[in-house]
């Protein structure tokens, strides 16, 4: 069986299996077993970010007095959410800064500010913790998401609703023949941005 032969649903079910069995300490002993299985090596495989591609979580650097703006709003959430930051889903009860976030670097029509969570307390950015691996961040998996290609100029050239792999597969094309320069993806349902994606440079 190859990956192609996997139905989106069993993906879907597959992924959520993972994280059960990541996040409840009863099942943790099957994980090890279940990493060996040749249908978990593929979904892995299927969500592995390539080498040349970048996910930046905070593509521009947070205003230093980002919790105490107007626009922001200190939280404690009764259920869990996703940190921008470090692209973690916070644990339920921990305080959180909700804000609004604009990641353009340039003047454009499409130019935006969209809603973000990060933890309270500071965290790391992704990519740069050893725990952060080359595969789709877990928060952005079995979402549908809103990816949006841009040219050099900050002009959407294509969008597309998406989820796991194939999200990731668009990802590639926008960037490798799609005559788009970066990417930014926002959930689909509330319209939060998540992350941006771009070629990553020689130097890094």
């Amino acid at each position: 069986m190859t990956i192609a032969h996997i139905s989106p649903n069993l993906l879907t079910s597959l992924e959520q299996l993972r994280i059960i069995t990541t996040q409840t300490p009863i099942l943790q002993l099957s994980i090890e077993t279940q990493s060996q299985s040749p249908i978990f090596a593929m979904l892995d495989e299927s969500l592995t970010i390539p080498t040349w591609m970048k996910w930046k979580a905070i593509p521009v650097t947070l205003d230093p007095y980002f919790a105490s703006a107007a626009t922001s709003r200190r939280l404690t959430p009764t259920v869990s959410v996703p940190c921008r930051r470090c692209l973690h889903d916070t644990v339920q009860g921990q305080e959180v800064i909700l804000l609004s976030y604009d990641p353009f670097f340039g003047d454009s029509p499409y130019r935006s500010r969209s809603p973000i969570f990060v933890h309270a307390d500071g965290c790391h950015e992704y990519g740069t913790a050893p725990e952060d691996d080359d595969t789709m961040p877990l928060q952005q998996r079995s979402k549908l998401l809103s990816i949006r290609g841009f040219d050099q100029q900050n002009m959407m050239v294509r969008a597309e609703l998406l989820e796991d792999a194939k999200a990731l597969q668009m990802c590639e094309e926008m960037l490798m023949g799609g005559g788009c320069e970066y990417i930014h993806i926002h959930y689909a349902r509330y319209g939060c941005f998540a992350v941006k994606v771009e070629r990553r440079r020689a130097e890094e």
